[in-house]
């Protein structure tokens, strides 16, 4: 788990702590959702009362932006068009 830290507190509380290690900000790239797969395979084996999550870094997640230019094809409504940038 690269981009997630798991730990258990004497609450039997988990924390899952998002901390990218390679950037200054924790982004939703294929790092994290292998992180976030291994966690949750993890967490099926354990007891737990609860989960905290959490970020190390000041900025909690950056979610990949989606370019509408390539979601567009010829069914898209034509009164749609003039409001996306290409």
């Amino acid at each position: 788990m690269k981009s997630i830290r798991l730990e258990k507190d004497s609450d039997n509380i988990v924390h899952l702590i998002m901390d990218n290690p390679n950037a200054s900000a924790n982004v939703m790239d294929k790092d994290f959702t292998d992180s976030l797969q291994a966690v949750v395979e993890q967490l099926q084996k354990q007891d737990y009362k609860g989960i905290i999550v959490r970020s190390a870094k000041k900025l909690s997640l950056l979610v990949a932006t989606l370019n509408l230019s390539t979601l567009l094809n010829e069914t898209t409504p034509k009164h749609f068009l003039p409001h996306v940038n290409r």
